[in-house]
């Protein structure tokens, strides 16, 4: 394992051959590594990625002009092994630059493995770049109706004002490996102490549906009708 620096320093023609784990910074810890070489991954290599919210671990490669127009600057194979630090609950889709040279960047068969919820994908925007693709799925396929009920609440909470409060919790189930995890975690939750909270996350729910439908006297042949809600909060102020 190299756990590696904010500089690697191997001359513009210098190689880092990665057989083994290359982790920025070390695990739990995101950190850009300026590497001053050229980079290879092979087969058996992994490339640990933390993400850390909307920041990622990252190798800039620097290569000497002249090596960058007859050869690449970074040659790709093995795996990318991330691990989510911390959750960025406005999106269940992000994207992170995990790879930047000045030369070019060959994909020499680089995978990345899924969770039972997050489909991981390896992006190339141009000759320079690899970018790690985050799409989290709440759709609850393959689960009981119960367990699948509440993974597809918790979709619904992304975006929504006060979700980053769930942050463990999304963290905790886009973390598990499959889905026979998943259904343990969502059994937990709906036994014993987790029905009060998911109670509360229902009532919540309920609560803001609730304030967005806003009835007023209707017509000569209706009681009531629907129409848009304003929500205010007046402030005064006075001097003398």
């Amino acid at each position: 394992t190299f756990n590696s620096g904010e500089f690697v320093q191997l001359g513009n023609d210098g190689l880092l051959l990665n057989q083994g784990t290359l982790n920025p910074g070390g695990t739990g810890k995101v950190t850009t590594t300026n590497l001053a070489g050229t980079l290879e991954q092979s087969r058996t290599g992994v490339l640990g990625i933390d993400i850390n919210g909307t920041n990622a671990d990252r190798i800039d490669v620097e290569t000497s002009d002249l090596l960058a127009l007859f050869a690449p600057s970074v040659v790709l194979a093995g795996k990318v092994a991330p691990n989510l630090m911390s959750f960025d609950t406005s999106s269940a889709r992000q994207q992170f630059t995990i790879i930047s040279a000045t030369g070019e960047v060959v994909d020499d068969g680089l995978t990345v493995t899924d969770t039972a919820l997050i489909d991981y994908e390896l992006l190339y925007p141009n000759a320079n770049e690899v970018v790690l693709s985050l799409q989290a799925d709440f759709s609850g396929t393959g689960l009981s109706p119960n367990q699948g009920a509440l993974v597809t609440y918790l979709g619904r909470l992304l975006g929504s004002d006060g979700a980053e409060k769930f942050e463990d919790l999304f963290i905790t189930f886009l973390s598990a490996p499959d889905q026979d995890s998943v259904a343990l975690l969502a059994n937990q939750m709906l036994s014993g102490a987790g029905n009060s909270a998911l109670s509360a996350m229902f009532v919540g729910e309920a609560f803001g549906n609730a304030m967005r439908s806003c009835a007023v006297a209707g017509g000569a042949y209706s009681q009531q009708r629907e129409t848009s809600c304003l929500w205010a909060k007046p402030f005064a102020r006075e001097f003398s």
